[in-house]
């Protein structure tokens, strides 16, 4: 038993690993590895000791040393075994990774724990060094937007970088990544392309790229550029695939940008109205638009790539050209808006507005020169044209001037000689007169050496209740409020008496706005208001007289209709046989009565309405009227006259005549005026035709017939009351029909009218708006 204790502490001092025993939960033996390892003077120095006292206060995961290893001691007398790593602290406190092993075991009859540590510090340090490596890959792939991919063959498994996961919209590791998902991903359009490249790629042996699209999950589109490659055994059997999915959707956006930047640049080059070219430094053609093409005589800018000017049409003018092309490029500065010569293929010359300017690398370097040019010899003809007639006119104007100095003393002249009651004025801003006309003596009293020199309050004693409003209309005008001032003011002559002057005056400024002089005309209309006062004095006694008139033809036919009425109802009543039978010629005679009666009461019913109207006494009963059958019944009574003299009477009314908001008895009276005038005035076979129609709120009752017509100069009196145009007995009449036609139709705000020629028949016409105007509907309202 001595001899295996000796043996078990000969291996236990001699293994290569620190070996520890505890007891108790403390140290109490060690070898020699554990003291080297601990930097330790003697194994002494770590008996007795409790594990966590060589170690830092807390482990990484941050729990406390002492609390951990109490548990770990506590797992591994549970179990028998318990591996787990470990920082420990050496006697200079520096620290150091192991991998500790508990085994519990028996001891000279004792139950103790064996502790082996391995120094795992490399370990760790390759481990650290592998994430550190990771996470600088995760984050290069982040910021690149690139990531990596690997798929086993054989077995099919393929695992994706987070990054992948980021670029196809999704979380890192949110599904198991496959090759169905993946095509899933991919834009439909590019399936096929992208299954063909790999194919291809993968059958020779070699790299695949390609960019396509893939939808997100969200349907936003985006662009990879897609890179792969696969590895083979000796068989030439493929092992593994690995490959890179970049996303190249800004590249992709930039590209296009790029592409649709250069189609835009090289359209507007091809269609903007000018010549464009560029040239290299050896002065040959790079480029052109189609336009210079064209003035060239090619069809295509390609034919002119690599040619130079002698070569051209304009080898003539080559040159001049080459010099200044030469200039610009050696000086780097540009030449601008300059004129030239150019020989057309049709051999004619034609003058262009040429600049250049230096053609630029990159990096500003000056290789070669760009031009563009105008068409210009319309405009240097034109210009040829100008200078001929410039001088022709500067001719002219020296001619001109003296007739310009003969007119101006004609002007004054007619101006002097307008008449005593007409003055031209002009003065300046301070309100002095600078010029008067000879009108001046007569209007005002006072001579023109008087007036020169004057304002206008020292000429003239103005009327004391006009003299503020001509203060405030010339004070308008020189603030530029009103830029010409109407006016008639009143003052007083030198002898004595009240005259009236209308002044008209305008203000010139000059071209900054400042007011430079404010001139007119004035004329004395003192007579003439003299005259407008009379003539008012006798439009008023008129209106008296005829407002008088008015009163006795309403009391005048009020004062007939009481016997007339006897007449008409006593005829009413012989007629009826009521007092016993009448002979023939009785009968007649009292027939003869009763039309000249009602003919009479007609008359005076005309008088009455002509007397309301004129004195503003006729009301209108408005109300909503059917048209179209008000106006038939009015033909149709009168259909037996028509026939009765022989005229054909036809009506044509609108089927969808609105309703009208008039009044019924007095359209009605318009209706039967016009279409019995137009009866009375037609000779036997002749027609009378009424048309009826609405348009754009107004009726028009349109009567035409193919009468005896009428005179322009007496369309002029028709609608006069009393007018009779034709005399002959047997075409009746008062003349007051139509002149009241007019005025029911004007109170219904519409008019009446005719068109006429001699032997050739009349059309009247009446028109009644369908609704009131705006003031009557007012009233309408106003009155219920």
């Amino acid at each position: 038993m001595p001899q295996g204790r000796e043996r078990y502490h000969a291996v236990f001092e001699m293994a290569p690993d620190p070996t520890f025993i505890l007891e108790g939960h403390q140290f109490v033996e060690c070898n020699r590895a554990a003291v080297t390892m601990l930097g330790y003077p003697d194994a002494a120095s770590l008996l007795d000791a409790h594990p966590s006292e060589l170690s830092p206060e807390r482990q990484p995961d941050g729990e406390c040393s002492r609390e951990k290893a109490e548990r770990m001691m506590d797992i591994a007398d549970r179990e028998g075994v318990h591996r787990f790593e470990w920082v420990h602290k050496r006697h200079d406190g520096s620290t150091f990774f192991t991998e500790v092993t508990l085994s519990v075991m028996r001891y000279d009859g004792r139950t103790v724990l064996l502790a082996v540590w391995r120094d795992i510090s490399d370990r760790k340090a390759a481990e650290t060094k592998l994430r550190d490596s990771e996470r600088s890959l995760a984050e290069a792939q982040r910021i690149a937007h690139l990531g990596n991919w690997w798929l086993n063959a054989e077995t099919g498994e393929l695992r994706w970088s987070d990054e992948i996961y980021r670029i196809f919209g999704r979380e890192p590791g949110e599904f198991e990544p496959s090759y169905e998902r993946f095509y899933a991903a991919v834009h439909p359009d590019d399936v096929e392309p992208v299954k063909k490249s790999e194919a291809a790629a993968f059958a020779h042996g070699r790299p695949h790229s390609i960019d396509h699209r893939i939808v997100l999950p969200d349907g936003a589109i985006r662009w990879v550029h897609e890179e792969a490659i696969a590895s083979f055994d000796d068989d030439g059997k493929m092992i593994y695939l690995t490959g890179t999915v970049q996303d190249v959707t800004r590249q992709k956006q930039a590209e296009l940008e790029l592409q649709e930047s250069r189609s835009l640049l090289q359209d507007v080059i091809n269609h903007v109205p000018l010549r464009v070219f560029w040239k290299d430094r050896d002065l040959q053609y790079l480029g052109c638009n189609p336009a210079f093409a064209s003035d060239a005589g090619k069809d295509d800018p390609d034919e002119l790539v690599g040619k130079d000017d002698y070569q051209m049409t304009w080898a003539e003018q080559a040159d001049l050209y080459r010099a200044d092309d030469r200039k610009v490029i050696e000086d780097g500065i540009p030449r601008l808006n300059f004129e030239e010569p150019q020989t057309t293929p049709d051999g004619d010359t034609i003058w262009l507005r040429t600049s250049k300017v230096p053609l630029r690398s990159a990096s500003g370097e000056v290789v070669g020169v760009l031009g563009i040019y105008d068409d210009i010899t319309e405009t240097v003809r034109m210009r040829a044209e100008l200078e001929q007639h410039r001088d022709h006119l500067e001719q002219l104007v020296a001619e001109r001037s003296a007739d310009l100095a003969a007119a101006r003393l004609k002007y004054q002249q007619l101006v002097d000689d307008m008449g005593d009651d007409f003055m031209v004025f002009s003065y300046d801003p301070e309100g002095v007169l600078h010029y008067v006309s000879n009108g001046v003596e007569s209007i005002f009293g006072r001579s023109k050496g008087e007036a020169l020199g004057c304002s206008w309050a020292d000429l003239v004693t103005w009327h004391s209740d006009d003299r503020e409003e001509a203060q405030r209309h010339i004070a308008a005008i020189e603030s530029g409020e009103l830029e010409k001032s109407q006016i008639e003011m009143r003052f007083t002559h030198p002898d004595g008496g009240v005259r009236t002057i209308y002044a008209n005056t305008h203000a010139f400024r000059d071209e900054t706005g400042k007011l430079v002089s404010l001139d007119g005309v004035l004329i004395d209309v003192t007579a003439r208001k003299r005259a407008e006062s009379e003539l008012r004095e006798a439009k008023r006694v008129a209106e008296a007289a005829s407002a008088a008139k008015t009163r006795f033809l309403a009391n005048m036919s009020h004062e007939l209709r009481t016997p007339l009425n006897a007449i008409i109802g006593f005829s009413e009543l012989l007629d009826a046989q009521v007092f016993g039978p009448l002979n023939e010629r009785q009968s007649q005679y009292n027939k003869q009565v009763m039309r000249a009666g009602q003919h009479l009461l007609a008359l005076i019913a005309d008088v009455l309405d002509i007397s309301r109207i004129e004195g503003g006494s006729m009301a209108l009963s408005r109300a909503d009227v059917a048209i179209g059958p008000l106006v038939q019944e009015v033909v149709s009574s009168l259909v037996a006259v028509a026939d009765q003299t022989g005229v054909s009477l036809q009506a044509e009314i609108a089927d969808d005549l609105p309703t009208a908001f008039v009044d019924p008895t007095r359209i009605r009276q318009v209706v039967y005026n016009l279409v019995s005038n137009g009866i009375k005035f037609t000779p036997s076979g002749g027609e009378v035709r009424v048309t009826v129609s609405a348009d754009d709120g107004v009726l028009s009752l349109m009567v035409k017939d193919t009468g005896i017509g009428i005179s322009h100069e007496d369309q002029q009196m028709l609608f006069q009351p009393f007018v009779r145009l034709n005399e002959k007995p047997e075409i009746g009449g008062t003349g007051l029909g139509l002149a009241l036609t007019r005025r029911i139709a004007e109170m219904h705000g519409g008019t009446a009218s005719v068109i006429s020629q001699p032997n050739e028949g009349s059309t009247f016409t009446a028109t009644i708006p369908l609704q009131p105007p705006e003031a009557a509907r007012e009233t309408l309202a106003a009155t219920g």
